[in-house]
């Protein structure tokens, strides 16, 4: 960030927000913080480039794709192992295979162990396996 410079979504003051809302357990202030980044005026990012005309009623709940099917398309992004911590890699892969989502092994490949459901009865094994080209 710089004084002056382009405006940012994630921002200081909207980070900050965010920070302080969960630290504190702050309903109320979260909302504060879903304001910020909401502003549907604001021309940080696509949103506020289009104007929506919203149907004066809602849509029947019988056209609307049930919540389990959505989920099923679900992804996570390519994150090698070590690029994050071996926890926050396993609870992606084990929320996904809960889901029936995917999440994606990243180069580093994925320990044995994971490849199998383990004693705990959770999976950790990613659905998608990327594999490195040793090109860089």
């Amino acid at each position: 960030m710089r004084s002056g410079g382009d405006e940012h979504l994630y921002n200081p003051a909207t980070i900050h927000m965010l920070q302080e809302s969960t630290r504190r357990g702050d309903y109320q202030m979260f909302k504060q913080y879903t304001a910020m980044v909401n502003d549907e005026d604001s021309i940080k990012n696509l949103r506020g480039l289009m104007d929506f005309n919203y149907p004066k009623k809602g849509v029947p709940i019988e056209e609307v794709e049930p919540v389990e099917s959505i989920v099923t398309r679900f992804k996570t992004g390519a994150m090698s192992y070590g690029s994050i911590s071996k926890e926050a890699h396993e609870t992606m892969a084990i929320a996904m295979n809960h889901l029936h989502g995917k999440s994606n092994s990243g180069e580093g490949g994925e320990d044995l162990d994971r490849l199998t459901v383990g004693p705990d009865g959770l999976n950790r094994c990613s659905a998608i396996k990327q594999v490195a080209s040793g090109r860089f």
